[in-house]
């Protein structure tokens, strides 16, 4: 048995919540897909803009709760078998990730994640996992954009940015969005926006639109990094490529950056702070990439000084992801 607690965004201003009740779904078993089914329940209860809200297993039955998104005003609340949830995605969230003490650990989705329903199926869940510890700081949504006329794509997008929010809620990360769906931003509630490096002038438009957007950047370079520090005051950068990673095949040994250049850039960062006596620009927090696993991840922190690490496919691809994250974060943070 399914316990699936839906809500809906209703045209009309006055909306009698009492009428939309738990909905108990059974035989979903036959369904491969649960989001399938979901839809179509949704949509015979007139629901739109539903999303999946949480996973919960408490004595025995495996509760998937469903809510739509409510008008601004309504506040957000943890979803619970019974009650409705709310969700308030008409604005980016303010982000915790500045409040928070590194190492940190920032978690990409592979960019494939939103290609189908079982891949986002299969994200999801080992999202869930990684995020249940409550050590990700960061989680952001990279998914390359197939082709600007995909609405499957565009929905898939929206439901697991959507997803990861309402997450965030209890295990205290925030979700940021690749700058090919800042469309989204205020849609799906998430807390910010992640531009590419040679998409870096979205962050003008971004940071206009909403000023308390978290906002994050890719480095190969000193240079690079200044300019995301001094001319797009970025609050963190993604460094690398650190290792050989099969998110850049085409990197061979030779052409990596190293594990060595995040500690760089961010000694090189706190140097100009520095001499900038009477600027008020945040440094940015930098975060190594590329080929990070719980094996090597201490050097780019411990040896060279980085604030923390970016993880995909180790994560991702993990056959424990709850246990790979703690192991990530314990390495980080293990005296030497």
């Amino acid at each position: 048995m399914f316990i699936v607690t839906i809500s809906s965004r209703l045209r009309r201003q006055q909306v009698k919540l009492c009428q939309i009740s738990i909905l108990i779904v059974t035989q979903m078993r036959y369904h491969q897909n649960p989001l399938i089914p979901l839809q179509l329940y949704a949509f015979l209860l007139g629901c739109r803009d539903f999303c999946v809200l949480g996973f919960l297993e408490k004595n025995g039955p495996f509760s998937l709760l469903v809510g739509g998104v409510q008008r601004a005003d309504q506040r957000a609340h943890r979803a619970t078998p019974g009650h409705l949830s709310l969700v308030d995605s008409d604005a980016p969230r303010h982000s915790p990730f500045l409040r928070q003490q590194g190492p940190y650990l920032a978690v990409i989705t592979d960019q494939y994640s939103c290609d189908s329903d079982d891949q986002l199926e299969q994200a999801l869940t080992c999202l869930n996992q990684a995020v249940s510890t409550k050590m990700v700081d960061v989680v952001s949504v990279r998914i390359q954009k197939r082709d600007a006329f995909d609405r499957n794509q565009e929905r898939r997008v929206l439901m697991l940015a959507k997803q990861l929010v309402s997450w965030s809620i209890d295990y205290t990360f925030s979700v940021v969005l690749s700058s090919d769906w800042k469309h989204l931003l205020a849609t799906s509630g998430a807390h910010g926006v992640h531009a590419k490096e040679l998409n870096r002038d979205c962050i003008v438009e971004v940071r206009s639109q909403y000023p308390s957007a978290l906002i994050g950047t890719s480095c190969h370079s000193v240079e690079s990094a200044m300019e995301a520090y001094h001319t797009y005051r970025a609050d963190y950068i993604f460094v690398g490529t650190c290792y050989l990673s099969d998110s850049h095949p085409e990197k061979e040994t030779a052409d990596l950056e190293g594990p060595e250049l995040p500690g760089i850039i961010r000694q090189k960062l706190h140097d100009r702070a520095a001499m900038d006596l009477d600027s008020n620009i945040a440094v940015p927090k930098v975060l190594a990439i590329g080929g990070i696993d719980a094996t090597n991840c201490h050097i780019p922190v411990q040896t060279h000084g980085a604030d923390g690490v970016a993880a995909i496919k180790s994560v991702l691809q993990a056959a424990d992801p709850y246990g790979t994250v703690q192991a990530i974060k314990t390495s980080m943070s293990r005296p030497l």
